[in-house]
């Protein structure tokens, strides 16, 4: 605490007043007062001590910083910005190494573990490994595990992994990739990918999916459709046939499959409804490469129209 000492009166007190005083101010000073001097370890005064008011150095050297007051310890407030000037910084048993700039912080190598992180954003750098119980944002919690290669994100239960462009959710794999005006979604069976205008655009769409309609003239077998029989091993055909000339429609469900041969290939024709009368039949051939969808129709003058999915083996 503060020491007050009353001048020396000249009139009234004795020699051994002074004295007494002059002893008290040099203990104070020895023990007591936080000085300062020219060495390179400085002065030092050893005890604790409270300021009621603010303390400024251009540089505060300290082995250790902490709130509170001198008898426990409590919340550190930090009532400015913070500008830290090394590659690395330690909290608790953690080494975390920092990049910051006004806008965000960026982690460049880090093993930080926490109970809680909540923030409104979080942006990360290069990460070498964050173990969390709990990342917050906003007022949806996920548990999440990040390391050098992949973020390990559990919602409700269910873990899906982020692992640079891709997401990892059970034993399936999609690469993701966005830019300014396309979302893309890739793995093993193909690819696709969403537009600013929300429209599905990819070649594997196209050639798995396919909807198509063709006329026909004469009563002769004719082709429809061929896939590669590289690309699927069956395609499911739901096909509705029209009579032209007439009011007959035929509707039929029919699977076409290749089975390795140059020059037959399977078909089975189900589910089939008719209106007024059978149109005709559905077949299939192979040649080295594709396989063959075909009608033979009954009527000289129809059109076929078709959508076949293709699966591959």
């Amino acid at each position: 605490m503060a020491h007050t000492y009353s001048a020396v009166n000249t009139a009234a007190d004795t020699f051994g007043g002074f004295v007494t005083k002059v002893n008290a101010i040099i203990n104070a000073v020895s023990t007591e007062v936080l000085t300062a001097n020219g060495n390179a370890n400085g002065a030092v005064t050893t005890g604790n001590t409270f300021l009621n008011g603010i303390l400024f150095a251009n540089v505060l050297s300290t082995s250790k910083l902490r709130g509170g007051n001198v008898q426990a310890s409590g919340p550190l407030l930090i009532d400015s910005n913070v500008t830290i000037n090394t590659a690395s910084l330690s909290i608790g048993n953690s080494s975390v190494n920092t990049f910051a700039n006004s806008s965000y912080l960026d982690v460049i190598t880090a093993d930080i573990t926490t109970a809680n992180i909540v923030t409104a954003t979080i942006a990360v750098g290069s990460v070498n490994s964050l173990s969390s119980n709990i990342i917050a944002v906003g007022n949806s919690t996920v548990n999440a595990v990040v390391n050098s290669s992949m973020i390990l994100v559990s919602v409700g239960g269910t873990f899906g992994k982020l692992q640079g462009n891709a997401m990892v959710v059970g034993n399936s794999t999609v690469y993701a990739t966005i830019n300014s005006s396309v979302l893309s979604f890739t793995n093993t069976s193909g690819s696709f990918s969403i537009d600013a205008q929300g429209s599905v655009s990819q070649t594997e769409y196209a050639s798995r999916f396919k909807f198509a309609n063709t006329n026909l003239s004469g009563t002769t077998t004719q082709t429809v459709d061929s896939f590669v029989k590289a690309d699927y091993k069956t395609c499911e055909y739901v096909v509705v046939v029209k009579d032209n000339g007439a009011n007959s429609m035929q509707h039929s469900t029919v699977l076409v499959a290749s089975d390795g041969s140059s020059t037959t290939a399977l078909s089975t024709e189900y589910a089939t409804l008719i209106s007024n009368v059978s149109l005709g039949l559905f077949s299939a051939i192979a040649n080295a490469s594709h396989v063959i969808f075909q009608f033979t129709p009954t009527v000289s003058n129809c059109s076929v129209s078709y959508g076949r999915t293709g699966v591959n083996a």
